[in-house]
Order: C-alpha cells, then structure tokens, then sequence
C-alpha cells in the first residue's frame, strides 16, 4: 500500500479533521498539501487581493488626496517663490490714463487680481490688463 498525505484537512462538512487521501507526492504530502505548493497558492492569492484592493475607490480617493497635498504644497512654493525671489514689473495693455511701470505687490491668486503700486498710487488690475516683467 502506498503512502497517504500526512496533511490533515476537514471533511466537507467542515466539523472533522482527517488525513488527506492522496498519495504522497514528495516530502510526505500530496502535490496539492506541499508546503511549497501552499505558499505559492498564499502568493498568488495575496497577489490578487492586493491587486483588487488597489483598484477600489476609496484606496485610489485616498492615493490621489496625497497627490494633491503634494501638488499644493509645491504650488505654494512656487508662488512664495514668485512673490519673493522675482520682483515683478507691470504694464498696462489698455488703460486711460496709464499709470507707467508698476511694481507688484501682491498677487492675490484666488481672485486672479494683483496689488501693484507706482509709488504713488495702489491698483488692484486682473491678471488679463497687464502684462508682468521679471526685473525693472
């Protein structure tokens, strides 16, 4: 008589434990019970379910809000960057009377509005009236 499986499962009602029925294959189990067989089934098996968890709503929800939060805090950056590092210089396209070069002041990026002053006077023109220099 050939040798069983020394895996021990449960019989179909699930109430049981047995030893498996097959013959052995290598090591003392079965191709089925072959502890390198049954990691590489927890493998593949993680694999998908990893795989399914990834495609969910909430996980790429959350993935993209982390994106955002990076994105916001680089665009900050930049603008810190634009209001302190580059002085810029405005002039009006069509405006009566024109005000000459204007130094920004401020760039009020929700509104779309800048504060520039002339040294005389504040003005509070969209960014579509002018159009901005680096420099002097």
């Amino acid at each position: 008589m050939k040798d069983r499986c020394g895996a021990m499962v449960l019989d179909s009602g699930g109430w049981h434990r047995h030893r498996c029925r097959r013959t052995v294959w290598k090591d003392g189990f079965c191709h089925q019970h072959h502890p390198e067989n049954v990691e590489a089934r927890r493998i593949k098996r993680e694999k998908l379910w990893e795989e399914k968890r990834l495609a969910t709503p909430l996980f790429q929800l959350e993935r993209l809000k982390g994106k955002m939060q990076k994105l916001e805090k680089e665009v900050e950056r930049h603008r810190k960057l634009l209001r302190t590092v580059y002085p810029l210089t405005v002039k009006f396209i069509k405006r009566d009377p024109d005000p000459g070069s204007c130094f920004v002041k401020m760039i009020n990026w929700e509104t779309e509005r800048l504060i520039v002053s002339n040294g005389a006077v504040e003005l509070f023109p969209e960014f579509s009236e002018v159009e901005l220099y680096f420099g002097e």
